[in-house]
C-alpha cells in the first residue's frame, strides 16, 4: 500500500515527537505529503475571560500551538522536509477527526501516550477516542 498524504497530529510531548519521526521517514518512504495538525482546546472559563480583550483569545490560541509546535518544526527542518501545518481549535479529538475527514490522508499518523493521569483511566486518550472514530488506517507510536 503507498501513501499519498499522511496526517501527523502533535501537541508538542516525546511521545508526539516520536510519531512525527516515523512520520518523516514514511513520507520519505512514500514519497508523500505531509500534513501537520495540532489541536488547542480553550477550556469555557479561559474563554470567558479572553474574550473580554478583542484578540485576546486568538492570541492564547496562537502562543499555546506555537509552543506545541517548535520542536515538531525543528525536526521537520532537520529533516530538510516541508508540511502542511494546520491548527485546529476544539477538543482535540473532535477536531482532530474533522480534520482526517476534510484532509482525506491515507494514514494518521500519531503518539501513544501512557494512561498514568486518573483522567485517562475515565476518558480515555486521544489515541483511544480516535481509534474507535477513524475510518483511516492509523499508525500508533509508543
Amino acid at each position: 500500500m503507498a501513501f499519498r498524504r499522511i496526517l501527523v497530529a502533535t501537541d508538542g510531548t516525546e511521545v508526539a515527537l516520536r510519531a512525527l519521526q516515523t512520520a518523516v521517514e514514511l513520507t520519505s518512504t512514500f514519497r508523500a505529503q505531509l500534513i501537520i495538525v495540532t489541536a488547542v482546546e480553550v477550556p469555557e472559563l479561559v474563554a470567558r475571560r479572553l474574550s473580554v480583550r478583542q484578540g485576546a483569545l486568538e492570541d492564547h490560541v496562537e502562543q499555546t500551538a506555537q509552543k506545541a509546535l517548535e520542536s515538531s518544526l525543528a525536526l521537520l527542518a532537520e529533516a530538510q522536509i516541508g508540511a502542511l501545518v494546520k491548527v485546529l481549535v476544539g477538543e482535540p479529538s473532535g477536531v482532530i477527526m474533522a480534520a482526517v475527514e476534510q484532509l482525506a490522508p491515507e494514514l494518521v499518523v500519531m503518539g501513544r501516550a501512557s494512561r498514568e493521569e486518573p483522567k485517562a483511566f475515565v476518558l480515555g486518550t486521544v489515541s483511544d477516542r480516535l481509534c474507535r472514530q477513524v475510518r483511516t488506517p492509523l499508525l500508533l507510536v509508543p
